[in-house]
């Protein structure tokens, strides 16, 4: 099996090792996406990704791995997936919105902000763009974080939110598994407990065949 990491927009490729080192542990191979949201478009990042996701299709067994900007990425680019290609084994979505969040829409008129997100940031604040991307088919767990930076509460309402995204934007009707860890959004690709809960969920999917 193998674990294809996509990062969260403005994380690094590296930003998930603890969590992939310890699904090496495991005997699982790892890798990631590298692509830069401040000069590549949201088109451009999803092609690229089908394109891993086509070569990793022909020699392994595979998982996803997207955290925050990434499982929108993973959700577009499976939707575009041919048909002939092997689909992944699980999807696991780290704090991924799937409509568009109350920070994003705050701070996309900031030109700072802009020129550090690109498109996908403008993305990722428009309700229309982010309802366009289409929901995931294939077997998936969203891990939810339940530990936001203090101070935050008044920001986002008083909703539970991993100090990022609420729990209801990282929310859907279509989500067919949702477990919450207590970390905030920023430290859950190097999340001990996230890498325990994909652990325990291809256990799980292994004892069920």
């Amino acid at each position: 099996m193998h674990a294809l990491f996509i990062p969260g927009m403005g994380r690094s490729h590296f930003s998930a090792w603890p969590v992939l080192r310890i699904l090496r542990q495991h005997g699982m191979s790892t890798s990631s996406l590298r692509y830069y949201a401040s000069v590549e478009s949201f088109d451009r990042i999803v092609n690229r990704l089908q394109q891993r996701i086509v070569d990793i299709a022909k020699h392994d067994d595979y998982i996803l791995i997207g955290h925050s900007l990434g499982g929108v990425l993973i959700r577009q680019a499976m939707a575009m997936l041919p048909t002939d290609i092997k689909r992944p084994a699980h999807v696991f979505f780290l704090g991924a919105p799937t409509k568009a969040a109350k920070f994003s829409k705050t701070l996309r008129a900031f030109l700072p902000y802009r020129l550090w997100s690109g498109e996908c940031g403008q993305l990722l604040a428009s309700d229309q763009r982010m309802s366009n991307v289409p929901p995931l088919r294939d077997p998936h767990t969203s891990i939810v974080g339940i530990s936001h930076f203090p101070g935050t509460a008044t920001f986002f309402n008083h909703r539970a939110n991993d100090g990022i995204v609420t729990e209801d934007e990282v929310s859907a009707p279509w989500i067919q598994n949702i477990v919450h860890v207590p970390v905030n959004h920023a430290w859950m690709p190097t999340s001990p407990r996230v890498a325990k809960v994909i652990v325990q969920q291809l256990a799980a999917m292994d004892n069920s065949k």
